[in-house]
């Protein structure tokens, strides 16, 4: 794998055909962690833990030195309910987009945010059925315990932060100065809570999906992050 690139996307392999990776603009370089055999990626990865949440910080550790101005973290499909059109030109138009990195972190999924409201019995996802309030509402739960539990004693700055806001599914950029705002080990003990939390992966996924944006960023509510780093017009102030 080439590391002199100044853009890499990393994409969670699990069984999902990569085909469309060749798709990739040739100045963005690849890195696949896979899960399912070590012929298809540059990093193999068997515990399929917490899904793309270990991936990623699998990527992370292996290369915290050398990390690329840009990482795109992105899972291994090439379409899904998430995102809009084909994963491979979302990437290469993302990076071809004035306003690429200027934020710094962003996520590249078409889905609404999911609001956490941590300090109250209830969370809530606009505009989608039932079902998916109640499954939030048990990854809720689940982030408190793991909180509970020290899973986020390294970056958090409240038991239960008020206002808690992100895009879900966990697909986005992040600039290398915002990965190492934290050092190494902070991203090793999170990848060792990740394996050891005794909770199903899928719901150890989706507490990282609420997650990345704070561990990046500081902040907490992705809107909030994202007016700091394109303010509104003033005529919508």
């Amino acid at each position: 794998m080439n590391t002199n690139k100044q853009v890499t996307a990393i994409i969670a392999h699990h069984s999902e055909s990569l085909h469309w990776v060749h798709e990739i603009d040739s100045d963005v370089n690849v890195c696949i962690v896979s899960k399912a055999s070590p012929e298809y990626g540059h990093i193999y990865q068997p515990e399929n833990y917490g899904f793309e949440a270990s991936a990623y910080l699998e990527y992370i550790i292996k290369y915290y030195d050398c990390l690329p101005d840009v990482c795109f973290f992105v899972h291994g499909h090439e379409t899904s309910w998430h995102h809009e059109g084909r994963l491979q030109d979302l990437i290469n138009n993302t990076k071809n987009m004035s306003t690429f990195p200027s934020m710094g972190y962003k996520s590249i999924n078409s889905v609404d945010y999911v609001r956490y409201i941590t300090d109250g019995n209830d969370a809530s996802y606009q505009g989608d059925s039932d079902e998916r309030r109640r499954a939030i509402q048990v990854g809720l739960q689940t982030m408190r315990a793991c909180i509970d539990l020290g899973m986020y004693h390294q970056i958090k700055h409240d038991k239960y932060p008020k206002d808690w806001a992100t895009i879900g599914s966990a697909q986005f950029y992040v600039k290398r100065e915002l990965i190492q705002r934290h050092p190494k080990t902070v991203y090793e003990t999170l990848l060792k809570n990740l394996k050891n939390v005794n909770y199903d992966d899928k719901m150890k996924a989706c507490v990282f999906e609420a997650s990345w944006c704070v561990l990046f960023t500081g902040f907490y509510n992705e809107l909030e992050w994202k007016e700091v780093c394109i303010p509104r017009p003033a005529e919508y102030m």
